[in-house]
């Protein structure tokens, strides 16, 4: 495929956040944080025909040797982060499609139509009567309304079920307890706000 194209591998998106969750799970095993980070790369970014059969966020991860893991390295890895709740996964004759089942470690962004994300947008000049926003507030307001509400509840969802499994855990981490609940609060104060 040309690099210049707008569906090309170059030109689609995902996101990180920072979280708890990812610290974590590199200290449990740096090799299924490389197995999420290798899922997000590959994931299918956009709707439509896949000859590979891969809905939208998925992607194909049999292939452990590609990136340079041992069949029992992939395995424990993907173990963990099905455990963990951080993937789902089907199997089929193709082989294994895996799936992120939230935005704690990566967000997959959706290559529009109209291709206008990857374009830069033309600037208007402020009027004079314009409050000057900081760079922060920009960014701020950016990722603000970005995430839809489903997205936003699965993930309060999650946070939720983390936090009792955490809690009930025979030695709870309580400084991991109270991000957790951090992250849940800025999720259902991002659920506040209006939407667009």
């Amino acid at each position: 495929m040309d690099e210049r194209s707008p569906y090309s591998p170059s030109r689609s998106w995902f996101k990180t956040f920072r979280c708890v969750d990812a610290l974590q799970l590199i200290k449990r095993s740096r090799n299924a944080f490389s197995l999420a980070a290798v899922i997000v790369q590959r994931a299918w970014y956009r709707n439509g025909f896949n000859a590979e059969g891969c809905g939208f966020g998925e992607a194909l991860i049999g292939d452990y040797k590609e990136y340079g893991m041992t069949r029992q390295e992939h395995r424990s890895a993907l173990v963990l982060l099905c455990k963990s709740e951080f993937v789902t996964t089907r199997t089929t004759n193709k082989g294994t499609y895996a799936k992120l089942r939230d935005t704690r470690l990566y967000e997959v962004i959706p290559l529009t139509g109209n291709h206008q994300s990857s374009q830069r947008a033309a600037i208007k000049q402020p009027a004079s009567s314009h409050q000057v926003t900081t760079n922060i507030e920009q960014r701020e307001q950016k990722s603000r309304g970005k995430r839809a509400l489903w997205q936003l509840l699965r993930d309060e969802e999650t946070l939720t079920k983390r936090i009792r499994q955490e809690s009930e855990s025979t030695k709870p981490d309580r400084l991991l307890i109270e991000s957790l609940k951090a992250q849940r609060r800025h999720v259902r104060d991002e659920m506040k706000e209006p939407r667009p």
